[in-house]
């Protein structure tokens, strides 16, 4: 058995015994914070990724095929058998890619609504003129992938079910924001950091404390404080990802075409 799987069984089992005193404290009432929640989530998710995985493991020379099914599947694999360095790589071949599909967001709504400003401010302003255009109900379906793109989702094949999508996505961080606003966001690591930052489709890579502190703040004023819509919401945060450099439209065309 090779050292990864070693490494990756040992931290799993920590984990599985961590979240089973994280459930114990849950079920005497205590209230769980962030971080243990998320740990909670994250082991519960790996236990149903173990099984199709352990196959690989248990039946002799299947594990040949584990790189085969990792392309086709690249989500089956347990948060703990993962590899850094290559998470690394992965990470900033889809900020790239998530940069080049804000940009292209960006031209489709602005051919719909030419005067809405780029200023924060002024999108609170204007929100509620342009409450129904932002509705997720009026985007296209190329629209509607275009945001799941950029916040890492591969959307359904129907456009109600994309929107059900987003709006269950949306719920889930709101949710997040409230507890992130309670604990304080000079609370959080810089791994919580940046998984927050990914979350909401804000840059996360190569990006200092200060900055990913500053933007997820951005959000949740957004978020917390200001009633505008909720695509309104995923549209502001494709200005932080259009700024990014290296844009293709051909590989965000061809990537748009494959979710």
């Amino acid at each position: 058995m090779s050292a990864w799987v070693k490494n990756g069984s040992k931290l799993f089992g920590k984990n599985v015994q961590l979240s089973t005193q994280l459930v114990m404290k849950q079920a005497r009432g205590y209230q769980l914070t962030l971080r243990e929640h998320k740990l909670l989530v994250r082991t519960v998710t790996d236990l149903f990724k173990l099984v199709p995985f352990s196959l690989f493991i248990i039946i002799p020379f299947a594990e040949l095929a584990l790189p085969i099914a990792l392309r086709l599947f690249p989500n089956m694999l347990p948060s703990t058998f993962s590899d850094k360095k290559s998470d690394h790589a992965q990470l900033m071949r889809r900020m790239k890619a998530k940069g080049d599909m804000a940009g292209f967001f960006n031209e489709v709504i602005a051919e719909k609504n030419k005067q809405i400003l780029e200023e924060q401010s002024s999108k609170f302003r204007f929100s509620k003129l342009f409450h129904s255009e932002f509705q997720l109900e009026q985007m296209s379906v190329e629209q509607l992938r275009a945001i799941c793109a950029m916040l890492g989702l591969r959307p359904y094949a129907f456009k109600s079910h994309i929107v059900l999508q987003l709006r269950h996505y949306v719920t889930r961080l709101r949710s997040e924001d409230r507890d992130i606003l309670w604990e304080g966001v000079n609370n959080l690591s810089h791994a919580e950091l940046a998984e927050a930052n990914r979350m909401r489709g804000m840059p996360y890579v190569n990006v200092d404390d200060d900055r990913l502190r500053a933007q997820l703040s951005s959000w949740l004023e957004v978020s917390s404080n200001k009633d505008i819509p909720v695509s309104l919401l995923l549209w502001s945060r494709t200005f932080f990802m259009a700024q990014q450099p290296g844009t293709e439209r051909e590989r965000l065309v061809s990537e748009l075409n494959n979710t």
